[in-house]
Parts: structure tokens; sequence; C-alpha cells
């Protein structure tokens, strides 16, 4: 009792001081003297205090957002009851607009701090990386970005930075050309960064032998009630190391959806299906492929999805509520393994925005999973976040 009676206490304090806060500006925008570019610099600080009732090692990722895969199996968590304060989310962007004889050039240049580096002894300090950096041009998007095969609308409001298990989660280069049919419907046709990341002997490998690009294509529909989308996707599975020289086609599909309901209600989610989807899917949670004592390398079949739903209870004061799934098939070459088979994962939030630019939320997540061997484990988080953007 005296654990939960210090931690919301903490809560208490970090909503007092962001209350009290001045309201945050908004992104600041400029235009670059003797030029025709525009520049707009944003972004958002926030702070998370996380606490787990079991721990996955020190200063693992797994201990501050939700990764399905890290989840410590029963037996094996290194420590109970942690509390840790971070600010690694905190996020910085830059956009500009140059007009152009075929329209508007524009750029996106993002990176936050959500990165391993460093230690919590004194500095916490962490690296700036990398997270979108692209240009669009006549519908165009060559760079790096969210992969095609997301649906970015069905994404719930969450604290967790990590996302309900079954959602897809890859940012990755590409060239994609977006054809806009008419105002309420487009497709997205594209070529990404391929990367095979497959079992082998109960160990999880990445491979850089990959030959042919990710191709997707997604048909969406914008009506006014909402948004939704049908996407497939085509892989070529490359494996050539010294004990396996092969290769495997994996097919995949997905649907998306964002119904608005009465008020400010909404309901979302999406489902996936097919082979190859490990490493798009709630940050690995699944390998692509199998490689087995033969040498040959087998794609594996993967159904993953979620669905959420957000009710505003009054002005800004809203919650959402997430339940996610994941399991992968059971191929004799991962049986008796410590991999991740299958996962479940619920998230329940309450969040307000005090003033603007500002948002403070209290969150429950639960997460289970299940490997190969048997073996299970569960987790269960409060999160209090606190963030201001500008």
């Amino acid at each position: 009792m005296k654990k939960w009676i210090g931690f919301f206490g903490i809560g208490a304090l970090v909503a007092a001081m962001l209350i009290a806060a001045p309201t945050a500006a908004m992104a600041i925008g400029f235009q670059v003297p003797g030029s025709d570019t525009t520049i707009d610099i944003g972004g958002y600080v926030k702070l998370d205090v996380v606490y787990n009732d079991v721990s996955a090692g020190d200063d693992s990722q797994a201990n501050i957002e939700y990764v399905p895969s890290g989840v410590p199996l029963d037996g094996d968590e290194e420590g109970t009851d942690e509390i840790v304060f971070n600010a690694r989310e905190s996020r910085l962007w830059v956009k500009t607009t140059t007009p152009t004889k075929l329209g508007p050039l524009k750029t996106h240049l993002e990176g936050d701090f959500d990165t391993e580096e460093s230690s919590q002894v004194v500095s916490n300090s962490r690296g700036f990386r990398l997270r979108h950096a692209y240009g669009t041009l006549k519908g165009f998007l060559f760079g790096q970005t969210w992969s095609t095969f997301m649906h970015l609308y069905s994404l719930p409001e969450i604290n967790d930075f990590g996302g309900p298990t079954g959602s897809m989660f890859v940012r990755q280069a590409m060239v994609r050309y977006t054809w806009n049919m008419n105002d309420m419907t487009s497709m997205d046709f594209a070529l990404e960064n391929p990367e095979t990341y497959y079992a082998e002997g109960g160990a999880l490998n990445v491979a850089d032998d990959d030959d042919m690009p990710d191709i997707i294509a997604r048909f969406t529909m914008t009506p006014s009630w909402g948004n939704i989308s049908a996407a497939v996707m085509a892989r070529k599975l490359v494996v050539e190391t010294a004990t396996a020289d092969d290769s495997a086609l994996a097919l995949s599909g997905q649907v998306g959806a964002m119904v608005k309901l009465f008020g400010q209600d909404s309901v979302m989610g999406a489902i996936q299906y097919g082979q190859g989807l490990g490493r798009y899917s709630s940050l690995a949670t699944h390998p692509d492929a199998v490689v087995d004592a033969g040498g040959n390398i087998d794609s594996l079949d993967q159904l993953a999805g979620f669905v959420a739903y957000q009710h505003y209870w009054v002005g800004t004061w809203r919650s959402t509520l997430v339940v996610g799934y994941s399991k992968a098939d059971d191929p004799i070459e991962l049986q008796g393994t410590d991999i991740t088979e299958e996962t479940f994962s619920i998230h329940a939030n309450l969040m307000f925005n005090p003033v603007p630019n500002t948002r403070l939320g209290i969150e429950y997540l639960r997460g289970e999973r299940e490997v190969y061997d048997g073996r299970d484990g569960e987790l269960n988080r409060i999160q209090l976040s606190a963030m201001v953007s500008f």
C-alpha cells in the first residue's frame, strides 16, 4: 500500500506543476530571408513516470515503453516494484515549404531522444535519433517515414510510447506515390527498405542479404464519418549464411478504420494477417521467418490486431480503452524456444488538457506474453505523463 501511495503522490506533484505552467506557444514559423522557403519548427517536451510491477532488466527500453516481446517471463524477472522517470520521448521537428512550378516542395525532419545510451546515474544523457526525414513533391514522397502498410488514423491516444499489441509500427526509407482519385479516396504505391528478421536454432537474427524492396499498395477512404484503408504487402525474405542460403515470398494484408460516433467519441482499430509481418508488428514481436535444420527458410504466418474506444467525459477530459492481440503459427523449429508465440495487452487511461498545448494523463497497462516452450509472463504498469507542445 505504501508504494502505491508514494507513486500517486508523485503523480499529484507532477500534475500540480503542469497545471500552474503558462500556456505553451504554437509552432514557430518564418520565411528564410532572400528565399521563397518558409520554415516551421515545433515539437513537445514529455515527462513519463512509470511504475512496473516487474523489471525487464537494468535500463531496459521495455521498462519505459511497452515491448510485447520484452515482457519478463515468470521466474526471469530482474526485480519488482520499479519506478522510472524519463523524458526520452521529447521531440523536435523542422518542416519547410518551397513553391515550385510543379507545386509545393515540402520537407520534414524530426527526431527524439528515445535511445538506450548512457545511464541513470548522473546526467541521464540520451542521443538524438532520426524519426522522419522526407520530402514530398507532386504526389511523390522520398525519404524515411511511417510505413505505407500502417493505418495511422487507427492508432489510439495513449501515454505509452510502444503502442498496443497487434499494431503495425515501422519507420523506414521508401519511395511512395500517392494518387488522389477524388476528395475522398486515394491510392498509395510504395517501395520500402527490406530487412529480414528470422529465427534459427532458437536465436533471433537479422539478415542483410535482401535483394528486393518490400512492395506495398494501400487504398484509403476518408468519408465524413471517419477513415478506412486496406493494404497489401509483398516481401522477399532472404537469408544467406554459413548454415542457410534460401529465400521465401511473404504476402500479407491489413485493414484499418477510425469511425466517429456521437459527440467526440470514436472507435478505431486494425487487423493484419499473413506471412512476414514479424518486424512490422508491435516492435518486432515475432520473427518474419524460420530457418530449419536443413537451411531452408519458411515465412511465419501471423494474426495481429487491436480495437480501441475513446470517450469524452466533459470538456477535454477523455478516456481510451485499447485491447490488442497477436499470435504467430507454431512450426516445429520454434517449439521449445523462448521466442514469443502469443501476446495480449490492455491500455486504459484518463487524460485532459488543463491549458492549450498541455496534456496530462494517467494510464494502466497490462501485457501478457507466452513463448513456444509454454512459459508465460505478465506485466502491470501505471504511467503518469505530462506533455507540453510548442
